[in-house]
């Protein structure tokens, strides 16, 4: 079965505001640019039959497989529910853009979770955000991604009655919001050169 996966990158100045406080907006875009071209890499890896879609503000060139989406809201939530009009697959995989760690082994495990349980699938991210959902487009649900939607997600699928599973939180799942963020990910052994490279430049990597 052909799988939709959605990316959303906003990409923007208005991006990553509470990173922004520590960091200059050129260091952030360069993490942000990174971080995604890593996550399609890794998405495009996926031995799978696959559409890959990128839900964007930006004119983006690095992303010569993907179908862009054009990003005509200024809230996240209602800008993949109107994404969803443009996707034809039934099973839909979001996953953030900010996912240093995420890598193509761990993704197929989930889509063969969902193809196996027949679950929402939600991997948290270490602070209660949502760093991947995969889901069946027939159960309809509201978006909630931001601050806790992990939590948010969970509550609503329980009081709707879905099936769902929350999986527990692993360092893969990590997601880079805050400048703690990145100092927890430089205390990891297992990190990616080009993030070695910014944590360096951030002071935080040797």
């Amino acid at each position: 079965m052909k799988i939709g996966i959605l990316i959303p990158f906003r990409g923007t100045k208005n991006d990553k505001s509470r990173l922004r406080l520590d960091l200059d907006d050129k260091l952030v875009d360069s993490l942000l640019n990174e971080s995604i071209k890593h996550v399609l890499k890794e998405v495009s890896d996926l031995e799978i039959e696959k559409s890959i879609y990128l839900l964007t503000k930006g004119d983006i060139d690095f992303a010569e497989k993907s179908i862009i989406i054009q990003d005509q809201s200024n809230d996240l939530n209602i800008a993949i529910e109107e994404a969803l009009h443009e996707i034809d697959e039934e099973i839909v995989v979001i996953i953030m853009a900010d996912l240093p760690l995420i890598n193509t082994e761990t993704l197929a495990k989930i889509i063969k979770l969902h193809e196996l349980e027949r679950k929402i699938i939600l991997a948290p991210t270490l602070d209660n955000g949502t760093s991947i959902l995969c889901f069946n487009r027939n159960d309809k649900f509201p978006f909630l991604f931001g601050i806790n939607s992990s939590l948010k997600f969970k509550d609503v699928f329980k009081k709707e009655g879905r099936d769902f599973k929350l999986l527990m939180h692993e360092n893969v799942y990590n997601d880079i919001d805050t400048f703690k963020d990145l100092i927890e990910l430089s205390e990891l052994n297992f990190i990616p050169d080009w993030l070695k490279k910014i944590l360096r430049t951030c002071g935080l990597y040797e």
